[in-house]
């Protein structure tokens, strides 16, 4: 007898609903709100984006380097993260108490806790999404838009297949910053 194994996919926005939940955000100054929308504007996983630090941020050359430590690929090298122009003024917002971005509630020298983001939005969206089914939902925006498979892989920080990896290596920065701002006007289209 063989197994099927099912998979339970993580509940994710339809785009219009992380638009509004994002709009609903936007008002709010909690580190908490803030990096709900860094984390849906960059399509990046809680465990990137949560503990960023001040020193990753290159606010001029619109880059965010996530350590090697932190990549779910375990790839030895950083991986730069295009910031949208959106990214970059939500950033500009926050004021810095501390080493990281997003600093906890009760100590700015720790990050913000992983249960603070996922209850905002599992609260938020009533049960119907996750964190990172934000990341579903740009890889579905991405499809939609016609956005190169490669590409959008690339912008989640996806490995390629084994082959395709061996000879693919380019991290392809300067079209995920075009997809990513793209992104960014699709689910924020005005100015912070």
């Amino acid at each position: 007898l063989s197994t099927i194994a099912h998979k339970k996919h993580r509940k994710a926005y339809s785009l219009e609903a992380l638009k509004d939940q994002i709009q609903k955000s936007l008002p709010q100054d909690k580190p908490v709100h803030k990096a709900f929308i860094f984390g849906a504007l960059t399509a990046t996983r809680q465990r990137e984006f949560r503990p960023a630090k001040w020193e990753e941020i290159d606010l001029e050359k619109a880059v965010w380097t996530i350590p090697p430590e932190r990549r779910k690929d375990k790839k030895d090298e950083p991986f730069l993260i295009p910031l949208s122009r959106q990214a970059v003024a939500l950033l500009k917002s926050i004021k810095r108490q501390g080493e990281y971005v997003f600093s906890g509630t009760y100590s700015k020298n720790r990050p913000l806790a992983n249960y603070y983001v996922s209850s905002l939005v599992w609260i938020a969206s009533e049960g119907t999404a996750t964190m990172h089914g934000c990341r579903s939902t740009f890889r579905d925006w991405a499809a939609r838009s016609g956005i190169n498979r490669e590409v959008a892989e690339k912008c989640l920080m996806h490995a390629l297949g084994s082959v395709e990896a061996s000879y693919q290596r380019d991290d392809l920065l300067d079209k995920r910053k075009e997809v990513m701002q793209r992104w960014a006007d699709a689910i924020l289209p005005d100015d912070i």
